[in-house]
């Protein structure tokens, strides 16, 4: 099948994807740890310790927002691990930025150096679809570690990954300073609005 500028393409287990691409299960090039919550005698809001992320209840738009510490962590993810809800709703998806624990919703993909950390990501979010199926055919509306390590993803030569995650990043960043401008604007409004309609300040025809 050709496509855009002549690119054929060829069926697999995931889709349609270029003739030149390959698909690879996640545990080829990634390393998966499923996270493990601490004792609850350990944690704190106090800022003492590691930051605990326990679901995507403390995710934030790409990264985890702190809201408790352990003094014990047990499973450990690293900065630029990606972390992944792994009971309901599953397939929601941060980026970590610091060392930190996880508890049982979550898991850590950590990607190898032969696969780009943003398409991964990406690839990840944009396979909302078959990660929910995942979720359905389990008891407990959770995926396990077996679902994630076999989960398939296509995989570009790496120069292509790279250029793919360079886009979609410029995409999320260009969102985000949209999304601040509009907050702003809206603080700015709220201001006006005090100050206009208690007669603070007067506006004469």
């Amino acid at each position: 099948t050709e496509g855009i500028g002549h690119t054929r393409f060829k069926e697999t287990k995931i889709g349609k994807i270029p003739e030149t691409w390959e698909t690879v299960k996640l545990k080829e090039y990634t390393k998966i740890i499923m996270g493990q919550s601490p004792s609850s005698s350990d944690c704190n809001d106090e800022i003492r310790g590691l930051p605990f992320f326990q679901g995507n209840g403390e995710f934030g738009s790409k990264y985890p927002i702190a809201k408790h510490w352990t003094t014990n962590p047990t499973k450990i993810a690293q900065p630029d691990d990606i972390l992944m809800s792994v009971r309901a709703p599953v397939g929601e998806f941060n980026i970590s930025n610091c060392i930190c624990c996880i508890g049982r919703g979550l898991c850590a993909i950590r990607p190898s150096v032969q696969i780009d950390l943003y398409f991964t990501y990406y690839c990840l979010k944009s396979s909302i679809n078959r990660l929910k199926r995942l979720e359905q055919g389990s008891t407990f509306s959770a995926v396990n570690k077996t679902d994630i390590t076999t989960f398939e993803i296509p995989f570009p030569p790496i120069d292509e990954q790279r250029q793919i995650s360079k886009i979609l990043s410029e995409v999320d960043a260009k969102i985000e300073k949209e999304e601040a401008t509009k907050a702003e604007l809206e603080q700015l409004k709220k201001g006006l609005m005090q100050v206009l309609l208690t007669g603070k300040v007067r506006v004469m025809a």
